[in-house]
């Protein structure tokens, strides 16, 4: 059978599954990653009024926040490597604020927070273990940091939030060009 139905009949083709993917970054083990958001995009609209008609145009295209969700063991401590990417970024905690230390005062670099951080890939597998689907997040760093919950009740693992801003990605796709269904 041809045609739109020919996913649905050919058992040779195998959808992308959302279990299958493993998300490589330098500081943290791939088996830590519990969850990751793809990376998205959205495009602003710039309206143009005349007469009685509104037009519409393509504007910017911003690249929306990837959300990224590890689980703390106790060694590799997560909440600590997180810490130690912050103070790698540039953050010194005020401690002692006189004239001696105003001289070695530093602040957060965008340069500091993309080299502590490191390349960003997530990667979808296939069925058979083939990669099917690389994304790359370039000029990655961390935006928020949230370490998680505690609760007398839950059992759960704990989790640490990661909030990654980045300035662009590119997808690279083991099938680039085969032709569609």
């Amino acid at each position: 059978m041809a045609g739109p139905y020919k996913f649905w009949t050919d058992r040779t083709l195998e959808p992308k599954r959302k279990y299958n993917w493993v998300m490589v970054a330098p500081n943290f083990p791939a088996f830590l990653v519990k969850g990751v958001k793809k990376p998205a995009f959205a495009i602003t609209n710039a309206e143009h009024k005349f007469l009685n008609y509104t037009f519409n145009y393509p504007g910017r295209l911003t690249w929306e926040d990837v959300t990224i969700t590890l689980v703390d063991p106790a060694n590799p401590d997560v909440s600590r490597t997180v810490y130690d990417l912050l103070e790698q970024s540039g953050y010194l905690i005020p401690t002692d604020v006189d004239s001696a230390s105003i001289t070695s005062v530093s602040t957060i670099s965008k340069r500091n927070s993309v080299d502590s951080l490191g390349l960003i890939e997530i990667k979808q597998i296939g069925h058979d273990g083939e990669e099917l689907e690389r994304w790359t997040l370039f000029n990655a760093y961390i935006m928020s940091a949230d370490f998680g919950e505690l609760d007398y009740e839950g059992d759960d693992l704990v989790e640490v939030q990661l909030t990654i801003k980045y300035d662009y990605a590119t997808v690279d796709t083991a099938n680039a060009g085969v032709e569609g269904l």
